[in-house]
């Protein structure tokens, strides 16, 4: 006699065990009830459909599948059965969940910064690496007289008031090297020709050295 390895079973129907089946023997629970909608609205109207549903597996483990159905016609256009591929995506929905975690998690962070930046007595710009300005505290619109809300997207040489020798000073400090550069001295005349002065310091930012706090 031989010896012969175990068969090892698996999760899955065997195929035999599926005909004869509707569809809602794999795709049931309210995860899918949507998806099966769908199914059946393209049935009444005989036409393709791609959908993904919440399936579950014989052993009961769930698991995203995307589902593509296709109507096959005979020669007359009626239907006589629909062609369906089945692809398992469970990886791509669980990087999906986790991105959006961390989506959440990063923009709660951004509210928490920016929460603290705006109660800051001074003013904080931040500059992406074109010098535009992607962040203005609500001390620094006060301190310039202009909206914080209204300077993302814009170049700091189009949204803030400096004089020119201002403006070539604080463009120098951009591009000097961080250890090489001294605290600017800023002017500049608001509307109705009052001079204001402020110091101002460049930083690079440490998790990306291209964009520059202000």
């Amino acid at each position: 006699s031989t010896n012969r390895a175990p068969r090892r079973s698996t999760p899955g129907y065997p195929g035999e065990e599926l005909i004869g089946r509707t569809l809602a023997h794999l795709f049931s629970g309210t995860a899918a009830q949507a998806g099966l909608e769908s199914l059946q609205k393209a049935f009444l109207e005989q036409r393709e459909i791609k959908t993904e549903l919440q399936s579950q597996r014989k052993d009961g483990a769930s698991f995203w599948c995307e589902l593509t159905l296709s109507p096959v016609f005979d020669h007359e256009g009626r239907t006589t059965h629909y062609l369906g591929i089945l692809n398992d995506v469970s990886g791509r929905k669980l990087a999906e969940r986790q991105l959006t975690a961390l989506s959440e998690e990063l923009r709660h962070s951004r509210d928490s910064l920016i929460t603290i930046l705006n109660q800051f007595p001074t003013g904080t710009l931040i500059l992406d690496s074109s010098a535009h300005i992607t962040f203005c505290s609500a001390t620094c619109g006060a301190i310039f007289g202009v909206a914080p809300d209204s300077m993302p997207g814009r170049s700091w040489r189009q949204a803030l008031p400096f004089d020119a020798a201002s403006a070539q000073r604080f463009e120098m400090g951009l591009a000097t090297p961080a250890a090489a550069r001294d605290t600017l001295f800023i002017a500049w005349q608001n509307q109705t020709g009052s001079a204001h002065w402020v110091e101002c310091s460049i930083m690079d930012d440490p998790l990306e050295l291209s964009r520059h706090l202000v």
